[in-house]
C-alpha cells in the first residue's frame, strides 16, 4: 500500500513544459490532474507553457522572458535572487550568461514569444532536473516520477538496469526510463520546437589549472578556511535563525561549523544535529558527534530512528524520488521528516558533503602512491615492497600499494581499475550472467569518458576523486537535497560552490590529498587553527549500517519479510536468485529496492 500520495509530490516539485494548443488526450490530462497548481503562460500562437511554483522556487519576468532559479545562486557576495538576476544581466531573451553565475540550482529561461528555453545546471549543483521530449512538445521537472508521468508508455532503461545492478541507483545521464535524461552538472539544455542541444559549458578545468597552484602550510590552510567563511556567510546571512548544521563529527562537517561559528563571531550556540539508527555502525559516528559539539559549543541533538522508521525511510524515499537510495540515504527523508515536525523552525541544514571529492581521504592517499611512483617499473616496485617489509613496513606498503595501483590501471576495461570500480556494489559474476558483455563494457567506457569530459588530469588521484565526485557524490547530494525539499527543507553544501572547487584546486595534487602522511591535511590544518580540542588523525567508523548490520537484517532481522517477497526479474536464473536471497549481499540489496521501484512506484503509475 503507497505511503506517499501521488498529489504530495506534484504539490511539493518542479514541473515546467510546453504543449501545443492541440495537445493528446492523455497530456491534457495529466496536465489537469495537478488540481489547479499548474501556472499557464500563452506563447503568441504556440500554444503555453504550464509550470510549478514550489517553495524553492525564485521567478522573474520582463516583456520577453521568465526567468525561474531553483535553488541558491549569488555574484560571489551574496545571493542573487531572480529580478536581480534579470538587472544584472546574467540572462537575455533567449540566452543565459554563466561567467558570473555561481551557488547551487537550476536555471530556467523560457521566451515568452516562441516555444524556447534554456535550462542551465551550474556545476556541482545538488538540484537536479530531468528531461523528455514528446512529438514537438517539451518537459522538465526536478523529480523523475513527475517527469515519467509524461510518457505514454514507459519502458525501463537497459542501461540504467545495468546501472542500478552495479551501483545501486543510476547515475549520469541516465534514469530508469527509455526517454527521460539528465541533466548533468555544468550543461546547458537549449530547446525549441525545431532544435535541441545539450552542451557542457561549465568544467574543472579552470579551477584546476596547475598554474599558480599553492603548497599546503598553515598559512595557506588559513586561507582554505577564510574563503569558507565567506562561502559559509553568503548562504547564512539573514538565515541564521532558521539554519542548523548536520554534525557527523568528521573533519568535514566540523570544519563548516568552525566556519559558521566564525561568520557568527560565536554569538550563540548554532544548533547541530544527526541521525541515528540502534546499530553498531553508528557507534563511532555518535562519539564523533558528541566531541565535535562540545569542542565546536554547538547545541547537538540526535534523531533517533528505529528500525521500523528506517524500512519506512526506504520505501518512502523510492515512493518520493522514483529512484531507490543507497542503504544510508533513505535516513534522510526520515531525519527531515523528524526535523520539520519537532523542529519547525529549521528551514536550511548545512553539510560536510563534497569534501572528499576535492580534499581525499583514505582512498585518495592510497591511489596517490601510484601518482609519486608512476615512472618506476611495476616488477621493481614489488621487489622493494617484498625488500624493505623486514626493515619498514610502512615503507614497504607504499612500494606495495604504489605497484597494485600501477598494475590496475594497465588496462582500461579492468574491473579493478579504480576509474572502473567507483560506486560499484555488486558480485560481478552475477553481472555477466545476467547482462550482454558489450553493454557491461560500453558503460564503464561511458563512466570513465565522463572523467575526461570534465578533467581529464594527469593525475590518477585526481581523475578518481573528480569521477567521484561527478558519479555518486552529486547523486547522493541530490537525492538527499530532494527528500529535504519534501519537508520543505533545503541542504546547503559550501564545499560543491565553485568558490570552493576553486579554493580546493588552487593547491597541488600531490600535497592536497596527503601532506606529512596525513589524510585531508587542508582541513585538518585549518581545524587545528580554531584550536579546538579534537583528535582529527583518529579513524572514523563507518556512518551507518555497516554490510554485516545491512546483510544480517535482510537474511532475518527487519528487511527480511521485504527480501522474501522479492518478484524475481526474468533476466536472472531462479537458482542464483535463490542463492541471492538466502545469502543476502549487495545484489540482495539492489534486487530488493528494484522491486520496492517496481511496487511502489512503476505499478502505481
Amino acid at each position: 500500500m503507497p505511503n506517499i500520495k501521488l498529489e504530495q509530490i506534484k504539490s511539493t516539485y518542479f514541473l515546467f513544459g510546453s504543449a501545443k494548443d492541440k495537445s493528446s488526450m492523455g497530456l491534457q490530462a495529466i496536465r489537469d490532474s495537478f488540481n489547479g497548481q499548474l501556472h499557464y503562460h500563452a506563447i503568441d500562437g504556440y500554444g503555453s507553457y504550464f509550470y510549478t511554483l514550489p517553495f524553492y522556487a525564485d521567478k522573474a519576468e520582463t516583456d520577453q522572458c521568465m526567468l525561474i532559479l531553483l535553488g541558491k545562486f549569488h555574484d560571489g557576495e551574496k545571493i542573487i535572487t531572480a529580478q536581480d538576476a534579470i538587472h544584472l544581466g546574467w540572462v537575455a531573451r533567449k540566452e543565459v550568461k554563466i561567467d558570473k553565475i555561481l551557488g547551487d540550482g537550476v536555471i530556467i529561461l523560457s521566451d515568452k514569444h516562441e516555444p524556447h528555453c534554456v535550462i542551465y545546471r551550474n556545476l556541482l549543483s545538488a538540484s537536479v532536473m530531468y528531461y523528455l521530449r514528446n512529438d514537438e512538445d517539451f518537459i522538465a521537472s526536478d523529480n523523475l516520477r513527475l517527469a515519467s508521468l509524461f510518457q505514454a508508455d514507459w519502458e525501463l532503461s537497459e542501461v540504467g538496469l545495468l546501472q542500478h545492478f552495479l551501483s545501486r541507483y543510476t547515475y549520469g545521464r541516465e534514469t530508469y526510463f527509455k526517454g527521460v535524461s539528465r541533466l548533468m552538472v555544468g550543461e546547458m539544455l537549449t530547446w525549441s520546437r525545431s532544435d535541441f542541444n545539450v552542451n557542457l559549458v561549465r568544467d574543472f578545468k579552470k579551477p584546476f589549472n596547475p598554474e599558480h597552484q599553492k603548497a599546503v602550510s598553515k598559512e595557506t590552510s588559513s586561507w582554505y578556511f577564510e574563503q569558507l567563511k565567506h562561502t559559509v556567510g553568503i548562504y547564512l546571512n539573514g538565515r541564521e535563525k532558521c539554519s542548523a548544521m548536520l554534525l557527523s563529527g568528521g573533519v568535514d562537517s566540523s570544519l563548516v561549523h568552525a566556519a559558521i561559528n566564525s561568520y557568527l563571531q560565536n554569538a550563540a550556540q548554532f544548533p547541530s544535529f544527526s541521525f541515528v539508527i540502534d546499530s553498531p555502525g553508528f557507534a563511532y559516528e555518535v562519539e564523533y558527534a558528541k566531541e565535535a559539539a562540545r569542542a565546536l559549543n554547538s547545541k547537538h541533538t540526535f534523531i533517533e530512528l528505529t528500525p521500523e522508521e528506517y524500512i519506512q525511510g526506504i520505501i518512502e524515499s523510492i515512493e518520493i524520488l522514483a529512484e531507490p537510495t543507497d542503504d544510508v540515504r533513505s535516513c534522510f527523508h526520515v531525519l527531515c521528516d523528524q526535523l520539520s515536525k519537532h523542529y519547525p523552525e529549521i528551514k536550511y541544514l548545512f553539510h560536510g558533503g563534497y569534501a572528499d571529492g576535492f580534499n581525499g581521504g583514505l582512498r585518495a592517499s592510497r591511489i596517490l602512491q601510484g601518482d609519486k611512483y608512476r615512472s618506476w617499473p611495476i616488477p621493481l616496485l614489488k621487489f622493494i615492497g617484498a625488500a624493505l617489509s623486514p626493515i619498514s613496513q610502512s615503507k614497504s606498503f607504499g612500494a606495495r600499494t604504489a605497484a597494485e595501483v600501477l598494475t590496475s590501471t594497465r588496462d582500461p576495461s579492468s574491473k579493478t581499475n579504480y576509474l572502473n570500480s567507483i560506486n560499484i556494489y555488486t558480485d560481478w559474476d552475477f553481472i555477466e550472467k545476467c547482462f550482454p558483455p558489450d553493454l557491461i563494457h560500453d558503460e564503464l567506457d561511458s563512466k570513465r569518458n565522463i572523467e575526461t569530459e570534465y578533467l581529464n588530469s594527469g593525475y590518477l588521484v585526481e581523475k578518481v576523486t573528480t569521477l567521484g565526485t561527478l558519479i555518486p557524490g552529486i547523486r547522493q547530494r541530490a537525492m538527499e537535497r530532494s527528500l529535504g525539499y519534501f519537508s520543505k527543507m533545503e541542504f546547503v553544501f559550501p564545499y560543491g560552490d565553485e568558490q570552493m572547487i576553486e579554493a580546493s584546486g588552487s593547491f597541488t595534487p600531490l600535497e592536497r590529498y596527503d601532506w606529512n602522511h596525513r589524510t585531508k591535511p587542508i582541513l585538518k590544518i585549518a581545524l587545528e587553527s580554531q584550536t579546538l580540542d579534537l583528535d582529527l588523525d583518529k579513524p572514523k567508523g563507518w556512518s551507518g549500517y555497516g554490510m554485516t548490520e545491512l546483510f544480517s537484517s535482510m537474511k532475518a532481522g527487519e528487511l527480511s519479510p521485504y527480501v522474501q517477497e522479492i518478484e524475481r526479474p526474468g533476466f536472472i536464473s531462479k537458482s542464483d536468485f535463490d542463492k541471492k536471497l538466502n545469502q543476502p549481499d549487495w545484489v540482495t540489496w539492489n534486487l530488493l529496492t528494484f522491486d520496492l521501484l517496481k511496487k511502489y512506484v512503476l505499478d502505481a503509475q
